[in-house]
């Protein structure tokens, strides 16, 4: 019976480390784009980017900074 348990107990261990391997992979191939991290206008205008690097932009708008008309201009 106790060979039985510790058994099934490194079984469990193997499993376990199994699916964490298997997560990691996973979270490994959702990332191989890259992360495109948020940038401030503040932090744009301060360092331009690179040429052909993928960002987003990010920010609070303030309130009266954006005029609508033939689009919206800031």
């Amino acid at each position: 019976m106790r060979g039985l348990k510790k058994q099934r107990r490194i079984q469990v261990i193997i499993l376990a480390l199994v699916c964490l391997v298997g997560a990691t992979g996973l979270i490994g191939f959702a990332l191989r784009d890259g992360i495109n991290l948020f940038r401030s206008p503040t932090q744009v205008a301060e360092a331009a980017p690179a040429p052909g690097e993928v960002f987003r932009l990010g920010g609070l708008v303030a309130q009266g900074s954006i005029r609508k008309g033939e689009g919206v201009h800031f």
